[in-house]
């Protein structure tokens, strides 16, 4: 199912384009985790607007992606963690944006769960567990383990994952598939780069 309600129909969030390299600023680390010039949408500045414009009286303050693509009537919510994460802090951003597009674009969650997208892209250089099985170092820090991960089973997942060609999808969040988004993703920085790559040979040619 394609969305047929496109951001760049609202004057709203028109000034929220941005690129995935501003997205992708670290501000703990003051460095960019990207610097690809690919368009994209600073959903923290969405939820800033919506803020403004929608939520002025809630108690709280609602958690936001990054960075939000639209391809092909379909919709990307892209997470950037360059150090080590809560991953509880990023199931909250999960809930918040789908409730903020889902109003921002006045969709259902139906439409939502069929046609948006979230991707997790964490630096593995600093989530590592120096923890070795066949040669293998698993990427979950201890405070992102589930109680029944440990590094053999996701050994043996990414293995699994990867003869029946489908992606592995780390700490926890294979629940949000099918629920929330049509799939998740949780990509390292090295593959998230390589998309990046193909996407603009493609947008070249």
């Amino acid at each position: 199912m394609k969305i047929n309600k496109h951001l760049t129909e609202l004057s709203l969030v028109r000034h929220c384009k941005s690129t995935i390299k501003e997205c992708s600023y670290d501000d703990d680390n003051h460095e960019y985790m990207f610097v690809s010039p690919k368009v994209a949408y600073n959903f923290d500045a969405i939820k800033n607007v919506m803020l403004r414009e929608v939520y002025q009286n809630i108690p709280g303050k609602p958690s936001s992606s990054d960075a939000l693509l639209e391809v092909a009537g379909k919709y990307v919510f892209i997470e950037f963690k360059n150090g080590k994460f809560n991953k509880f802090n990023v199931e909250k951003k999960m809930y918040d944006s789908a409730i903020i597009l889902s109003e921002l674009l006045n969709i259902t969650m139906q439409e939502i769960r069929s046609s948006c997208y979230f991707v997790l892209v964490y630096n593995e250089g600093k989530n590592l567990v120096q923890s070795k099985n066949q040669g293998y170092v698993t990427d979950y820090a201890p405070e992102l383990l589930n109680k029944n991960d440990s590094p053999s089973r996701d050994y043996i997942a990414r293995r699994i994952s990867k003869n029946a060609k489908k992606h592995f999808i780390k700490f926890g969040y294979e629940m949000f598939k099918g629920f929330l988004y049509a799939d998740v993703y949780t990509s390292t920085k090295a593959e998230f780069q390589d998309w990046l790559d193909q996407e603009e040979t493609d947008e070249r040619r």
